[in-house]
C-alpha cells in the first residue's frame, strides 16, 4: 500500500508493503482530508493536512507491472484532491454544522440507490437480450 500524506506544502510518502495482499486491501484508492485549510478572520493561516491510500497491483514476477486503466486514472485523479486542498485559500474557517442539518443528511444517505439499482437492472435486461439465443 502507498501512503501519501500531504501537509502545508510539501508531499510525504511512504510505501508500506507489509499490508497483506487480499481482496479487503486490492484496487482502493481514497483520499482523505485530515484537516481543512483557511485564513482566520484575524489573518492566521492554517495549513491543511491531507491523507491518500492507493493499492495498486504488484507486477507479476515474469512481466513489467502495467497498470490498468481504471488504475492510472485514479494515480493521477485522487492526487488532485490533494493538490486541491493545498492550493485552496478560503478566508474564514469551516462553518459547523447545527444538529438539525446532521440529522436530515443522515436521513437522505440511500436517496440515490433505487438509481443505481435501476442501473443494474438496466445493463442485466441489456445483457440478456443481447447475449439470448434468439439474436
Amino acid at each position: 500500500m502507498i501512503y501519501i500524506g500531504v501537509s502545508w506544502m510539501f508531499l510525504n510518502c511512504a510505501v508500506d508493503p507489509a499490508i497483506p495482499d487480499s481482496p479487503l486491501y486490492s484496487n482502493h484508492a481514497g483520499y482523505y482530508n485530515l484537516r481543512p485549510g483557511f485564513i482566520s478572520l484575524s489573518g492566521e493561516r492554517q495549513y491543511p493536512a491531507s491523507a491518500l491510500f492507493m493499492n495498486l497491483p504488484k507486477p507479476l514476477s515474469n512481466m513489467l507491472g502495467l497498470l490498468k486503466h481504471n488504475d492510472a486514472r485514479s494515480l493521477f485523479h485522487e492526487p488532485g484532491h490533494a493538490i486541491h486542498n493545498q492550493t485552496t485559500r478560503t478566508r474564514q474557517p469551516p462553518q459547523q454544522l447545527d444538529d438539525e442539518t446532521i440529522q436530515n443528511l443522515m436521513k437522505s444517505k440511500h436517496t440515490n440507490e433505487a438509481l443505481a439499482t435501476l442501473k443494474q437492472c438496466h445493463m442485466a435486461m441489456f445483457d440478456m437480450v443481447i447475449l439470448s439465443e434468439d439474436s
